[in-house]
């Protein structure tokens, strides 16, 4: 891991928050160590077999054994690398994987089935200026986010995802507050699980064996590197690429992975639209200004929780990638809306 701090800010406009009104505390990220070369095996040339050449040097005579161990065994300073393996790694900050790959301490690793890698890597987090018109005081400042590589689910966790869950009693069963929650619904096995609240969410992507995504890894997930404003690019967003106000006969949610063309740089679907997505973090306005440039965690504690993506009843201001949510009418962990669903994230292990 690496450290890289913000870039510039951008416009005078950004510094309309003070950081002594907000809580929240900022961490710090500890550095990686590297790796030591193998031991060299023994010289060729010599007839002393494996053990070390005597000390005339002279080639061609018999060299004593320097270890207790029997010629041919493994151990320590022998020379013998059998079964060990010396390969440079495959992958790392200037090596990086290949599409729909990241690099987990060297090892280019593919991830679990229904989601998509997010590669380590800098992204631009906030809100950018030249290309936006609608940018919000809380998400600036607009600059360079580092983050460590993750998995991101593929699509928002479905009703018969969150339905398996129920019935091997790891979550609760949604509050049904509407004729449109779709929990129980025969036909919505596919639409996106809503009605949910933060530990709802939280406790399915626990019973997955995942987490919530940090609201650094959403954003990044659903804008790639280039700060892009939309998931698909910087063209304003039509029912081809979203599910948002308008499309599919008034606000109606859709099945989840319907818009293709709106996919995410690392192929993610539905980051912006259909519903809204819990995230880990606590909301905290101006935490862009004092939060760390490296895996940012969120603030330690708050009073509502970071809804992304925006829903089927908003419009194109609430599918842009930088938007935090703060007119949401439900910001309450315990709160729960039609328009509130969720994904996962996931950190890989090395194999």
């Amino acid at each position: 891991m690496r450290k890289i701090g913000l870039v510039a800010l951008v416009g005078a406009t950004t510094a309309c928050f003070s950081p002594s009104s907000s809580e929240g505390t900022d961490t710090d990220v500890g550095t990686g160590t590297g790796t030591t070369a193998p031991t060299s095996g023994p010289q060729p040339g010599t007839d002393g077999g494996p053990g070390a050449v005597d000390s005339s040097g002279d080639p061609g005579t018999s060299g004593m054994l320097t270890s207790s161990t029997d010629p041919g065994t493994t151990g320590p300073g022998t020379g013998d690398t059998a079964g060990t393996d010396t390969s440079a790694p495959e992958c790392d900050d200037m090596t990086p994987c290949g599409d729909d790959l990241y690099c987990v301490e060297g090892q280019c690793l593919s991830p679990p089935d229904g989601m998509v890698a997010v590669p380590a890597g800098p992204f631009l987090r906030g809100c950018n200026m030249a290309i936006d018109a609608d940018c919000q005081a809380d998400e600036f400042p607009y600059g360079e986010v580092y983050l460590d590589a993750f998995a991101f689910d593929h699509t928002e966790v479905t009703t018969n995802d969150y339905t398996a869950c129920v019935d091997a009693g790891g979550c609760p069963v949604p509050a049904m507050i509407s004729t449109l929650c779709h929990y129980g619904v025969a036909s919505s096995g596919d639409y996106p699980i809503n009605c949910v609240n933060w530990f709802e969410a939280d406790a399915y992507c626990t019973w997955a064996g995942k987490r919530l995504p940090t609201e650094a890894e959403w954003e990044k997930a659903a804008r790639g590197t280039d700060g892009r404003l939309y998931p698909w690019g910087n063209t304003a967003p039509t029912c081809t690429e979203v599910v948002f106000t308008g499309c599919g006969g008034g606000n109606a949610v859709q099945p989840v992975g319907t818009k293709p063309a709106g996919a995410s740089p690392y192929g993610a679907l539905d980051v912006s639209g259909n519903v809204w997505e819990w995230v880990g973090d606590w909301y905290q306005a101006a935490y862009y200004l004092k939060g760390p440039a490296d895996n940012p965690p969120g603030p330690a504690n708050g009073s509502r929780r970071v809804l992304r993506g925006g829903a089927s009843n908003y419009g194109a201001a609430g599918m842009r990638t930088s938007f935090r949510g703060n007119d949401f009418e439900a910001p309450n962990p315990n709160s729960t809306h039609e328009g509130i669903g969720f994904r996962c994230a996931l950190t890989p292990e090395p194999k």
